[in-house]
């Protein structure tokens, strides 16, 4: 997707899984439940901008554009409702999500004015200069002036074919082959192409020539399936509000050139595990209008499409990849394990919040245990799964943590009682009506990770009225 964080929180590396499938909430009739809503909006926006200041130190690193394009087709740009004002403040990732329109004016969020903003920017980064040089890093239909040069670029978004002219001027044009290009791709002058064969992730350049405006500059670059993998294994998840294992296996999302392909057809994780060839010759593709994939029965459409449906992102995927070497029996590797439990110890309770830090303890007892299972000779029940599962567990309590000053989602317990039975009972004044508003955004708050007690405390007050 491109977008980063949860709870309005940077995680441990390497965790984003992890982190999206056992992200926890208490709804607003006070039940606990797995919360497919992390990345916000506004760490992805300025992510963006970031970006395009590192590429003006170093443009001809095709990785940054690369990136740039990959949260602007996908986070940035869905993000924003078609048909109404609508942005989102923490973005639909994980299971059977949905994403969550709102921020109606940018007081109730601060997406709620970038989540405007962003697309009134994307031009900023299509095109980058130095001296003597041109360098075309998004394919999006606009018009600019370098100096003296008019820039004129037409196509269609998503681009798949683009067209650039230009009004004259002496310059080297370079252009971005992006990562995905990786059949097809080329890159026409006056019709004729320039090169035999193209590196994706890289610029292709046209020598500095002298241009007229009769120079047609093409480039066409079909839209590939690939896969964009997590850097994590999923071996747990939350279901109905409870951890529930499963077997260790690699995630990832469809791709089809930039855009990620979800889909309104898997609801859980058996739905969600999908075997694939290596060249994904299983996945058809059946539309353009949008772009649709489709696997036994399961159509996937560009995440940025999608509107209010129920949609997946991430798949459980059994791609073969070569034999795989078993671990000698009783050769049970404490690695990871045991860098977690390190870290682990080195949390005290005055830096956390209460809930998070109890949960904490009890893994650390839990891996302690196990650890001295090990040691005991006479205990050959222990496979290497056993190991891998604690560590997973423990990393689980470490990253699902928030700082002493933020409340968490067993801090709602009263407020969500009080919310439902002022629902019940029905908000009769303008006051109750306001004071319930207040409430429910305090709830969501603190799901999303930025609530205070404070907050809970004048929303409590407030329904009590």
């Amino acid at each position: 997707m491109g977008g980063v964080g949860n709870g309005e929180m940077w995680r441990q590396p390497y965790t984003q899984t992890a982190s999206m499938n056992t992200n926890m909430m208490t709804d607003f009739r006070g039940q606990r439940t797995n919360n497919p809503d992390l990345n916000e909006t506004c760490c992805a926006y300025n992510l963006a901008k970031l970006t395009k200041d590192l590429n003006c130190f170093d443009p001809d690193d095709a990785r940054y554009m690369d990136y740039y394009e990959r949260v602007m087709y996908n986070q940035l740009v869905g993000s924003v409702h078609p048909e109404e004002y609508g942005v989102c403040y923490q973005y639909a990732v994980g299971l059977n999500a949905t994403k969550p329109f709102g921020s109606p004016t940018p007081q109730e969020t601060c997406c709620g004015g970038t989540g405007a903003e962003n697309h009134v920017k994307y031009q900023e980064a299509t095109y980058f200069a130095n001296e003597n040089t041109l360098y075309v890093g998004l394919y999006l239909p606009t018009e600019a002036r370098w100096g003296d040069v008019s820039i004129k670029q037409e196509c269609e978004w998503p681009a798949e074919h683009s067209r650039l002219t230009f009004s004259g001027g002496d310059f080297a044009l370079k252009l971005r082959v992006p990562y995905w290009a990786v059949s097809g791709f080329d890159v026409r002058l006056n019709g004729k192409s320039i090169a035999k064969k193209y590196q994706p992730c890289s610029y292709v350049e046209i020598p500095q020539r002298q241009w007229s405006a009769d120079d047609v500059v093409e480039v066409i670059m079909p839209f590939c399936k690939h896969i964009f993998y997590a850097p994590d294994k999923m071996d747990q998840a939350l279901v109905d509000g409870k951890t529930q294992p499963y077997a260790s296996q690699w995630v990832g999302t469809l791709m089809y050139g930039p855009m990620v392909m979800t889909s309104p057809d898997i609801h859980t994780w058996e739905e969600a595990s999908v075997s694939l060839s290596p060249a994904l010759d299983e996945l058809t593709e059946t539309g353009k209008a949008p772009y649709t994939l489709a696997i036994d029965g399961k159509q996937f459409l560009p995440d940025y499409y999608v509107t209010r449906e129920h949609t997946t992102h991430y798949l459980r995927l059994n791609i073969p990849s070569g034999s795989a070497k078993k671990a000698a029996s009783g050769n049970l590797d404490l690695t990871v394990l045991k860098e977690k439990l390190q870290m682990a110890r080195e949390r005290k309770a005055t830096d956390w919040a209460p809930h998070g830090f109890k949960r904490l303890q009890e893994k650390i007892a839990e891996a302690e245990e196990l650890i001295a299972k090990t040691q005991d000779k006479n205990n050959r029940t222990l496979v290497q799964e056993d190991i891998d599962y604690m560590a997973s567990s423990l990393n689980v309590a470490i990253i699902s943590m928030r700082p002493g000053n933020l409340a968490e989602p067993e801090d709602l317990t009263e407020l969500t009682a009080l919310i439902e039975q002022v629902r019940q009972n029905g908000a009769s004044t303008p006051q109750k009506r306001e004071a319930l508003n207040y409430a429910r955004m305090v709830v969501r708050y603190v799901n999303d990770g930025s609530g205070t007690k404070d907050m809970i405390t004048k929303a409590i007050e407030g329904l009590k009225k």
